[in-house]
């Protein structure tokens, strides 16, 4: 295994190791849906069909990554982060308060964090993917 093909597994596997942690953390560590009020948007967000929803989108996502179909999981896990990356905003611009999600389940971050996050699974994805769609030399 080259380099190149080496970059690319380690990118896969951490991927979906990402996507398992969020969707246990998600399923096992999740808040309870009618513990909490506010805006229609952030009860959606904390509603138990979304949540369980991701998550089975997250696990399959983690299963293409680790499969013959990895290119697609990689694509999925750009249009991920670009979901991750609209919901954000949209918390932001609702002036909600982003720390409390629960993309992670319960577990509390800060907006840095979540940022950190989002352009670090879209950007390993998308390099990954670029790599790997690019004609080896």
């Amino acid at each position: 295994m080259g380099t190149r093909d080496a970059l690319i597994t380690t990118t896969r596997v951490t991927l979906a190791l990402v996507f398992v942690a969020a969707a246990a953390a998600k399923l096992f560590l999740g808040e309870d849906s009618h513990s909490h009020s506010g805006s229609g948007f952030e009860e959606l967000l904390r509603s138990d069909w979304l949540r369980h929803c991701v998550s089975v989108v997250e696990l399959s996502t983690a299963c293409l990554l680790v499969s013959r179909s990895w290119r697609v999981g990689l694509d999925l896990s750009v249009l991920l982060a670009i979901g991750f990356l609209a919901v954000l905003l949209g918390l932001l611009l609702l002036d909600v308060p982003v720390s409390s999600c629960g993309c992670i389940g319960s577990i509390p971050i800060d907006l840095t964090t979540h940022a950190l996050l989002a352009f670090g699974i879209g950007g390993a994805a998308l390099l990954a993917g670029l790599i790997a769609r690019t004609p080896s030399p």
